[in-house]
């Protein structure tokens, strides 16, 4: 079964990285679903009518893959998105799934990963600082149910986190991991959808 994507990203800081994932996406099993270079400009619509736009594009994906830039916290659509992304929802007397999310960290002007990701002696450490609520919220969320704990990197954390070299040299593996939690594991996490 092809897997349907959609990107989160802030535009115009992801935007690049959106273009090469899309590429990638193209070159196996999957259809994306949002928006492109191509797409027509949405900004100068009302929020209610840019919502409706996204929920249908959204209403029928898969995995939803969020990419992480230095200004994620300033963007106002990426919280919905991922809100929208884990609810869910009937249409048309059809029920959605909640999709499997992916974090995936963009190097910064400097080429580095650590205005989120650092490597330590330990392993790696995560900084969700800047990130948006509802983002640090599913991360880390093993429920009393789950037999992981929560710094298990896969199935300790709904939301799982890759640096882009990480995730674009593993991209099939993590994608379908994203879809087994949605689709299969869904109790062993505490979900939340509040914004």
């Amino acid at each position: 079964m092809d897997k349907r994507v959609f990107i989160s990203y802030k535009f115009g800081e992801g935007n690049k990285y959106r273009d090469k994932l899309i590429n990638r996406l193209d070159q196996g099993s999957y259809k994306y679903l949002g928006e492109t270079k191509t797409s027509n400009d949405i900004s100068h619509l009302n929020e209610a009518t840019i919502g409706s736009l996204l929920s249908d594009k959204l209403y029928s994906t898969h995995v939803t893959i969020v990419l992480v830039t230095p200004n994620i916290n300033k963007s106002n659509w990426i919280p919905w998105e991922i809100s929208y992304s884990l609810r869910l929802i009937n249409k048309s007397h059809r029920n959605s799934t909640r999709n499997g999310i992916v974090a995936v960290v963009i190097p910064d002007r400097n080429n580095s990963y650590d205005y989120v990701i650092k490597r330590t002696d330990e392993g790696r450490e995560i900084n969700t600082q800047a990130f948006p609520d509802i983002l640090k919220r599913n991360m880390f969320n093993p429920s009393p149910q789950s037999e992981y704990n929560s710094w298990d990197r896969e199935f300790g954390t709904y939301i799982s986190i890759y640096q882009w070299d990480e995730f674009c040299s593993d991209m099939n593996s993590i994608i379908n991991q994203a879809y087994l939690k949605s689709e299969n594991m869904i109790h062993m996490f505490d979900i939340t959808t509040q914004i």
